[in-house]
């Protein structure tokens, strides 16, 4: 077995004199705005670039901020919709996944691995492929987000790998931000409906809790691709486009505990006749399914300090079924090819802050991740199995991170991390 060993650097310079800022109708110069505007002006906080609460301003690296009321005012529906708003992102759709660009870079089949995603500060990125969905298949719910929280660039330092172009942290909205329950309904075309369901409440006790179920079918479109109009249906496909997701959230805080957990599952029509599949065959389809349960520990270590221990586990499930014409082997003219993968993780995560500690504050932390199963199988009826591996992985990683402040206007952060794989 081959040990990697990886050393991530980061040295920023952050000028919190800058005239620019970022609301939530985007970015604003604060020299074109009179003195009534400027007592309004509400300035985001951002966690997920220094791992503690600070102003955009103030943040080391480019943050956007995307709030709840935004999202839920353009009635976006998947995570990859609102990430397509997002200055310096674009989001391609194949008609069964969609992937993320960033800064004009992007990879066909990539599946979103150069770009950390995670859920009130749970990893999403399996641990097979590294990607992870960004449409009904994550385990997002727009409804539920209290705000998205987009760091531009590099996160390495502070989250090792898949945080080389960005790091997106979805942070949900908690039990008592909804007492009682809500509902919505959506209908639209293509024999479209989209439904949920949302509990929540709080106790005196400081005691919050949530559950949230939506469900969403579609029928899809009728499509034309050109270069399948040799085929029977001359290029027309119908009745593949389908997609139907089920989730269910569940969210339960109480004194310095937080327990979340999420469970998505979704089934997508693939119309394009991809991998070489037959066209127009509706059998042609991937199933995915993705869930993880979060344990979070805040203990009160005294003033100037803060802490957090969390531990995880992250379950990745995929099953691809392609008709394949196999008359040129033997075979018959609809083989069916299945493919399966299986990624499950434990994972344990550690860190301490102090605020007046080597000149600024100092951020030091652990986190492990043992990947207990990356299994991928291939194989037919006729042929039999094509490949089949088991495989398991451990990732380790140390880092801290300095924020020292050498004047009024200007922070100095310096971070390093070290990973082993």
């Amino acid at each position: 077995m081959l040990d990697r060993a990886l050393i991530a650097l980061a040295v920023l310079a952050s000028p919190a004199w800058g005239l620019a800022f970022q609301d939530a109708d985007g970015e604003r110069d604060l020299t074109e705005l009179d003195l009534e505007a400027l007592l309004q002006v509400e300035i985001d906080d951002v966690v997920s670039a220094s791992l503690h609460p600070q102003r955009t301003f103030d943040s080391p690296a480019y943050a956007t901020v995307i709030r709840g009321d935004e999202i839920r005012a353009h009635g976006y529906r998947t995570l990859g919709e609102i990430l397509r708003s997002v200055t310096g992102m674009y989001v391609t759709y194949d008609r069964n996944y969609a992937h993320v660009g960033v800064r004009g870079f992007f990879v066909p089949g990539d599946y979103n691995s150069r770009v950390l995603l995670l859920v009130d500060g749970h990893r999403i990125n399996d641990p097979v492929y590294g990607g992870y969905g960004l449409d009904f298949d994550a385990p997002v719910d727009p409804d539920l987000i209290e705000r998205i929280e987009v760091i531009h660039g590099p996160g390495s330092a502070l989250y090792g790998s898949n945080a080389l172009f960005a790091v997106v942290n979805v942070i949900n909205k908690r039990g008592g931000d909804l007492v009682g329950g809500e509902g919505a309904f959506e209908a639209a075309s293509h024999g479209t409906y989209l439904g949920r369901a949302t509990f929540g409440g709080a106790s005196d006790d400081g005691r919050q809790w949530l559950v949230s179920a939506r469900a969403f079918d579609s029928a899809g479109d009728e499509l034309f691709y050109d270069d399948s109009a040799s085929t029977p249906s001359g290029g027309h496909t119908r009745d593949t486009d389908f997609e139907r997701a089920y989730s269910l959230n569940a969210q339960y805080d109480w004194s310095d505990w937080s327990l979340n957990a999420a469970y998505t599952w979704r089934e997508k029509g693939v119309p394009t006749g991809s991998y070489g599949a037959v066209f127009d065959d509706p059998d042609n389809r991937t199933v995915d399914a993705t869930g993880y349960a979060d344990l979070s520990w805040r203990p009160d270590v005294g003033a100037g300090r803060t802490a957090l221990v969390r531990a995880y586990f992250t379950d990745y499930r995929y099953w691809g079924y392609y008709v394949t014409d196999d008359t040129f082997q033997g075979g018959p003219p609809d083989l069916l090819y299945h493919d399966r993968v299986i990624g499950e993780t434990l994972g344990l995560d550690a860190r301490l802050a102090f605020e007046r500690a080597l000149g600024g504050r100092l951020t030091v932390g652990v986190d492990t991740r043992w990947n207990i199963a990356q299994d991928q199988k291939g194989w037919d009826s006729v042929h039999g199995v094509y490949y089949d591996t088991t495989d398991d992985s451990l990732e380790s990683g140390v880092f801290l991170q300095d924020e020292i402040a050498l004047g009024k206007h200007t922070t100095l952060v310096a971070g390093g991390r070290y990973d082993h794989y």
